[in-house]
């Protein structure tokens, strides 16, 4: 939780992470302002992860504007 100087605005936010199996896991974030953040990591190879993600806007699920992601992670 963090509040910003000068301002009244506090902002808040709670997450969780599901390990699936030892090579993947799903996560959840939810914020204050309805923002809702969804991934998925699965190594593919050791030293290899793919992760995809998503960040909606649960205030206008209807309105469009949402992201996607999506990372490869090399590990030397």
């Amino acid at each position: 939780m963090t509040e910003q100087t000068g301002n009244s605005n506090t902002r808040f936010g709670i997450a969780a992470k599901y390990q699936i199996d030892p090579d993947a896991s799903f996560s959840a974030k939810v914020n204050n302002s309805s923002l809702i953040g969804l991934g998925y990591t699965q190594t593919l190879k050791p030293g290899i992860k793919l992760t995809l993600s998503a960040l909606l806007d649960g205030k206008n699920v209807n309105a469009g504007g949402h992201k996607l992601g999506l990372g490869l992670e090399f590990e030397a």
